[in-house]
């Protein structure tokens, strides 16, 4: 497993021949106003009405617990995966909303569904930006540790964008 660094739009992947899965991190409180998370509402509607659905169920809480992902397939062989590694939105008392813990259980969720298709030929990649970064207000030392461990003993291609002119790419 190695990363890769790109400039370019996580929504636009340079997809693999095989299955790409482009994740970002969602908010427990059912907003995708900003950020790749508002890109993405643009571009594939049904990844934000899936989202939002789930604050429409009876046994939201549960579904939109931290930790959890949510997989929509968008076609052309790429999924896009909602995964609850933030707290709210904006500065909360001092402390960023990212939750570290929640963005390590959705990607060992993620790493399993993969590990469980051992055996297949097909390749995989993982599209993101530097999730959990941005707004979120996350340290992206700590979330790249985290993809090291949970993904090092899968088979794997990860591609990190960096959007032009972001914090992270100048």
């Amino acid at each position: 497993m190695n990363i890769t660094y790109v400039e370019g739009d996580a929504t636009v992947p340079n997809k693999i021949d095989g299955i790409n899965i482009l994740i970002h991190v969602v908010n427990d409180i059912g907003a995708m106003g900003s950020g790749i998370a508002a890109s993405i509402k643009k571009k594939w509607p049904k990844v934000y009405k899936a989202y939002n659905d789930l604050f429409s169920e009876p046994a939201y809480k549960r579904l939109t617990a931290q930790g959890q992902i949510q997989v929509v397939d968008v076609g052309e062989s790429l999924f896009v995966v909602n995964l609850f590694g933030q707290s709210g939105v904006g500065d909360m008392d001092g402390f960023a909303p990212v939750r570290y813990g929640a963005i390590e259980e959705g990607l060992m969720k993620i790493a399993s569904i993969i590990n469980a298709r051992k055996g297949t030929e097909q390749s995989v990649a993982l599209h993101m930006g530097r999730i959990g970064c941005g707004l979120a207000g996350g340290s992206w030392s700590k979330v790249e540790e985290i993809i090291h461990r949970v993904f090092s003993t899968t088979k794997v291609f990860i591609i990190v964008y960096d959007f032009p002119g972001s914090a992270f790419n100048p």
